[in-house]
């Protein structure tokens, strides 16, 4: 996936309802929970916050690249 794809994909998840976003979490959960991975505290809260309106999903989003070295890849000031 090409970065503009990327950031298009990132900005409409803050398009959707908040009932969507908290599907979205839970899908996100079993997904981890499955895999046997726990998202961390801070990345659990990037989410929760979104889920509730409060910050758009890129903020989150590349606060996870960043943490994983991954942001300098796409070169996206938030």
């Amino acid at each position: 996936m090409n970065g503009q794809n990327r950031e298009k994909i990132v900005l409409q998840m803050d398009l959707l309802p908040y009932e969507k976003r908290k599907k979205c979490i839970s899908f996100s959960d079993a997904m981890l929970a499955m895999e046997g991975l726990v998202p961390s505290i801070e990345i659990r809260d990037n989410l929760v916050v979104w889920s509730n309106g409060e910050a758009s999903f890129a903020k989150g989003y590349y606060a996870v690249l960043g943490k994983y070295n991954l942001k300098k890849t796409y070169d996206i000031a938030l």
